[in-house]
């Protein structure tokens, strides 16, 4: 048997492994297939063939006899008689068949009967082979044509030619009294000898040397399949066993961010991996570890290096130097607050009530009210073998509000009133909250635990004192405070009151200003700039590829934007922004998105205005591309291929003043951050491959002129995915590169598409939803 060319491996109905190559033989229901290459799936039972079905002119006749006699047995009702007359049990009556039986003849037999005239396929005689068996002899009207070529012959046609031969009874059926024993004996005594043939010899040049060059290439083809199976299934799990590692191993110096592969899944030895050993030095015996207790603690932990270290899927494991201080480690606390956040959302999602009402009994016992920062007892260390003390890590450590049980727990009460006395003593603080660029609700909290450890959280008042210190910051009033130090001059009350004077003549200059309602009352304290915007939408002209602009009317409506961005990316800045969406509608959270790149960012755009156009017509323009994906998705779905998630695109509107462009607005999303990367690093491949499938539907929908990648968004609790941006490449040769559209940021063509046609690599989402070859498309 020659093997097929691309052999089917996985099932694409079900996702699961297929069998092994094989040669159908006729034993099943239609004729057609024999001799036909086949694999099966070994769970769902679908068939796949490569081969075309079998002419009728090339099945033997026995073939056809065996499925012929077999649907018709199965096709009679009820039990069938042996089609050996003379078969009959101890009282008379005649013998029931088996109807699965495929001796040739005029219908089936008994087991006694068929094995008797040498057995079939499922009546197999010893020493027999049944496929080999002929028909048995009878009359000279039956005996087979020796000529057959019917070349547009039906199956019933050809079987007319062949009428089933008289049947002689078994040679171990006991003689009965009367006409019908003596019968029996003649038929018998007339049948002829069995002839019988044997296997070809093994000699050296002939068929026994082609007989051991097929074994040794089958035996090679096996061993290649076992292999590439063997170093499929030890690429994937080194695949899910990869850890992200965070070293910091010199002062001042940026950590090392290190891959890994776990030898053993979620246990991390830092001695057993060279790249570790190298950044820490053979002589360091002691590293300090950033450890998620779980009885509500989050603290750096001293051990030796050999110790093993758990780890979570997709959280980074943070790894200090011993002797390191926190204020020699840079981006120390970003790091640690990235890794609670991912961590809670982690194990939020697993549902952990159990294992936190273990945690907590746990926590009323003596040993684990101990101090926990303390060295690893090892069995080949001792106490006079430690290193000195290393430095503490109190604002680490005050990281304790932390839990991993998905209820709120009360902090513990604060011993000192927030904001401090003095406002020598807010500074510190204050510019490190105004640097995070993550400024989620746990963020702000985790952080200002960090930089006022003795000091109650409330949402409220921690938002109005930063005010306080960027409105003195912005007017250039905070040194004179800061100087006074711990004076009566130098409170920050006296800093407070500075800053209410100058609030009062600023808002005595804007009263004009109409100001929209804000719907969460929890805002009331963040400071808003109160302006007149315009709002632009975009749709989709009828051809499917141009984009225009358009508002509802002229008339500009109150918006409110709260001063200094949420966050700060690398080329964009996201403010939180209330306006009503479309006109005489209530008001709603948005985040407004500007450009933050140095300079003439729009050029080669003639202008701002142009350029905030041309990249909110591209984002308006994978919405539309989105909605049609997500219509081809639903209907995989009816089908049953079930290989994608829900994903959506955010719509996106252009908003301006009379002095000129703001910038994008889209709606508010609630979720966390996901771009490509993140989704892989998380192992969330369902979530990946629907990403890279929706970048290929587009390369396909556009016949090769366009791609969206690096898209971008939010994922839902629920599972979806809310893409809000991408970056588009377009063909500069097209009528379609001509428009305004080009000018959008990170496209960058030919060279873009060409980039992402080397690096695609279709899966199971591509397949289910029917995407063509990307060599194929645009031909």
């Amino acid at each position: 048997m020659s093997y097929p060319t691309n052999p089917v491996s996985v099932c694409l109905k079900c996702g699961n492994r297929h069998s092994q190559v094989k040669v159908c033989k006729g034993e099943g229901q239609y004729a057609e297939n024999y001799n036909r290459r086949y694999s099966m799936c070994l769970t769902c039972r679908d068939f796949v063939w490569y081969d075309p079905p079998t002419p009728i002119s090339q099945i033997p006749p026995h073939v056809l006899h065996a499925i012929s006699n077999l649907q018709k047995a199965k096709a009679t009702p009820g039990a069938l008689e042996c089609a050996n007359e003379g078969c009959t049990t101890s009282n008379g009556k005649r013998r029931d068949a088996n109807k699965l039986c495929t001796r040739n003849g005029s219908g089936p037999l008994c087991k006694q009967c068929c094995v008797a005239l040498g057995g079939c396929r499922v009546h197999a005689a010893g020493g027999v082979s049944f496929h080999t068996a002929g028909v048995a002899a009878g009359p000279a009207s039956t005996v087979m044509p020796s000529v057959i070529n019917p070349a547009d012959i039906t199956l019933h046609q050809l079987l007319s030619q062949f009428p089933p031969p008289t049947l002689t009874p078994p040679a171990t059926q006991p003689a009965h009294s009367g006409p019908a024993s003596s019968q029996t004996a003649s038929i018998v005594e007339a049948r002829p000898p069995t002839k019988r043939s044997y296997a070809q010899p093994f000699d050296e040049e002939g068929y026994g040397q082609l007989a051991r060059t097929a074994q040794s290439q089958a035996h090679r083809e096996r061993q290649a399949r076992a292999e590439r199976h063997a170093k499929e299934k030890e690429v994937m799990m080194q695949r899910n066993s990869k850890q992200q590692v965070k070293v910091w191993f010199e002062p001042s110096e940026k950590p090392k961010t290190l891959q890994v592969v776990l030898p053993i899944y979620g246990v991390l030895v830092p001695s057993e991996h060279s790249p570790i050993l190298r950044l820490l030095g053979s002589s360091c015996a002691y590293i300090e570890v950033f450890t998620l207790g779980p009885v509500a603690s989050s603290e750096f932990i001293l051990q030796e290096i050999n110790v093993p270290v758990d780890t979570f899927p997709g959280v980074p494991t943070l790894l200090l130097k011993d002797g390191l201080k926190p204020e020699q480690c840079p981006g120390l606390d970003e790091a640690i607050a990235r890794v609670i956040e991912d961590t809670q959302h982690l194990l939020s999602r697993r549902g952990l009530n159990d294992l936190h009402r273990k945690a907590n009994k746990a926590s009323s016992s003596p040993r684990s009210l101990e101090k926990r920062r303390m060295r690893s007892n090892s069995p080949t260390s001792s106490s006079s073998s430690l290193p000195p003390s290393s430095p503490s890590r109190k604002s680490l450590s005050s990281l304790s509000s932390f839990t991993i049980s998905t209820k709120k727990v009360a902090p513990p009460k604060a011993s000192i009133p927030f904001p401090l006395e003095y406002a020598c003593e807010m500074t510190k603080g204050f510019e490190h909250m105004l640097s995070l660029l993550d400024r989620s609700r746990g963020s702000v909290e985790s952080n200002f635990a960090m930089c006022w450890p003795h000091c109650k959280f409330i949402k409220s008042t921690y938002y109005k004192q930063e005010h306080v210190y960027k409105k003195a910051k912005r007017s250039r009033i905070l040194s004179r405070f800061v100087d006074a130090g711990r004076t009566e001059q130098g409170s920050w009350s006296a800093l407070a009151t500075a800053v209410e004077s100058e609030d009062d003549a600023e808002l005595s200059n804007s009263s004009d200003v109409p100001q929209p309602h804000i719907p969460d009352s929890s805002l009331d304290h963040v400071v808003y700039d109160f302006q007149n915007v315009r709002v632009e939408h975009f749709r989709i002209e009828p051809n499917l590829v141009d984009v225009s602009a358009w508002c509802e009317n002229d008339i500009y409506r109150p918006a409110a934007i709260m001063e200094g961005p949420t966050q700060t990316g690398s080329k964009m800045e996201i403010y939180h922004i209330i306006l009503s969406w479309r006109h005489n509608q209530k008001e709603q959270d948005c985040v407004l998105k500007k450009v933050a790149l140095p300079g003439d960012w729009w050029i080669p755009a003639p202008n701002e205005d142009v350029g905030y156009l041309a990249q909110g017509m591209e984002l308006w323009h994978s919405y539309v591309l989105m909605e049609e994906f997500t219509t081809a998705v639903d209907n995989a779905r009816e089908s049953g291929a079930n290989w994608t998630v829900s994903i959506k695109h955010a719509p996106t509107a252009f908003v301006s003043t009379e002095s000129g462009p703001l910038g994008l607005v889209q709606p508010f999303i609630e979720g966390l951050h996901f771009t490509r990367q993140s989704l892989l690093d998380q192992r969330n491949t369902l979530a990946a491959d629907t990403v890279d499938a929706f970048s290929h539907f587009v390369y396909e929908k556009t016949d090769g002129l366009k791609v969206i990648t690096d898209l971008q968004g939010k994922m839902t609790p629920e599972g979806g995915l809310v893409v809000f941006d991408g970056c588009s490449h377009t063909k500069t040769t097209e009528v379609e590169y001509q428009t305004i559209r080009r000018y959008s940021l990170g496209n960058r063509g030919d060279l873009g598409i060409e980039r992402f046609c080397k690096s695609h690599l279709c899966n199971i989402a591509c397949l289910t939803l029917g995407l063509k070859r990307l060599e194929e498309i645009g031909k």
